[in-house]
């Protein structure tokens, strides 16, 4: 593939602009969806709204500070579709399918993604060590760490921020308990993550943060990504 994606970011840009190929379609909820108590076991599968046809709008807004300190703000309508059953799932944006997703009985696996450009199942790219997204059984004030492989182009790497991992880190996730959110989609009491990404796991400084919310049967609701001048926000419109 020769066409480098507008959403991939070269490793000697790290700081620059770090795209997200994410989105949403059509939703519909407006009463207070409630939410596991924090202390109780919660299964992660259910976070991540794995149904077949899912479809998530969320509204996107990145805010960028230039370098005479400026501030320019950008919004758009992103939307992803999740397809499967069983253990096997596919998130797809754009109409392009981005990534692969592997239920086990203790996690939930990142199993690969597609280059963009293609579509067909035989150009998905395994990982040899897939990242964990979330364990199966979700306790109050768990941890867990791992790495998300590079996103490769052809001969060349790039760091990609997708809807569930962030290629080119190291991580660690932390879950921090509810949230009450009230947003386009209605209002929610979410489950509350921490998301550290470093450039490997000898650094002490994460290169950016990230605070994910999820419901039980409908998925991530809102998104807040920090890094540097860079801010970009996804908040749930809609889904069905």
């Amino acid at each position: 593939m020769n066409t480098r994606s507008p959403n991939a970011v070269p490793l000697t840009m790290r700081w620059a602009v770090l795209a997200v190929i994410v989105a949403a379609a059509m939703i519909r909820c407006g009463e207070d969806n409630g939410g596991p108590n924090p202390s109780d076991a919660v299964d992660g599968a259910d976070l991540f709204g794995l149904a077949d046809a899912r479809t998530l709008v969320y509204l996107r807004t990145d805010t960028v500070r230039d370098s005479a300190f400026e501030l320019h703000v950008y919004e758009a309508l992103d939307t992803i579709v999740i397809r499967g059953n069983g253990d096997d799932w596919t998130v797809t944006g754009h109409g392009q399918p981005m990534l692969s997703l592997k239920v086990t009985g203790d996690f939930i696996l990142q199993n690969g993604y597609w280059p963009v450009g293609t579509a067909a199942s035989a150009d998905l790219i395994y990982f040899a060590v897939p990242p964990v997204l979330m364990p199966r059984r979700l306790q109050a004030d768990q941890v867990w760490e791992g790495h998300y492989p590079f996103y490769r182009d052809g001969d060349t790497e790039y760091q990609r921020l997708f809807l569930y991992s962030y290629f080119g880190f190291y991580f660690t996730r932390s879950f921090t308990g509810n949230a009450a959110l009230t947003l386009p989609a209605g209002s929610f009491t979410s489950l509350a993550f921490e998301v550290r990404l470093f450039q490997d796991d000898t650094d002490v400084h994460p290169l950016a943060t990230v605070r994910e919310y999820y419901v039980p049967a409908v998925g991530l609701v809102r998104l807040s990504f920090e890094a540097g001048a860079f801010k970009r926000v996804l908040n749930l419109v809609d889904y069905d």
